[in-house]
C-alpha cells in the first residue's frame, strides 16, 4: 500500500479493514499522491479490478513494475476508500 493521505491513521485503518476481509497487506509506504488508485501488472489485473470495485475506485492503472496489486491512498479522496466494503 502506498499512503499519500498524509495521515498514517487512515492507512492503518484501511490496512486493518483489508486484512480483516482476508486481503494480504504488505508494507505501507508513504508517498505523495492526491488521487487514490489501484495499480498492477497485467498478471494481477483480475485481483486488482476486484479490489478497485469493492473500494469504489474506477478501473486499474497498469504498472508493469508492480510485483503485486498496489493500492494508492490519495490525499484528496481517501474517504471513499473507507466507505467501501472490502469483504464483498
Amino acid at each position: 500500500m502506498h499512503d499519500g493521505s498524509g495521515d498514517p491513521a487512515v492507512a492503518a485503518e484501511l490496512a486493518a479493514r483489508l486484512a480483516a476481509a482476508g486481503i494480504a497487506v504488505g508494507t505501507v509506504t508513504p508517498v505523495e499522491s492526491a488521487i487514490s488508485a489501484v495499480r498492477s501488472a497485467e498478471a494481477q489485473r483480475p485481483q486488482a479490478e476486484a479490489l478497485a470495485t469493492v473500494l469504489g475506485l474506477a478501473g486499474v492503472e497498469p504498472d508493469g513494475a508492480a510485483g503485486a496489486v498496489v493500492l494508492v491512498v490519495g490525499r484528496d479522496d481517501h474517504a471513499v476508500l473507507l466507505t467501501g466494503d472490502p469483504g464483498c
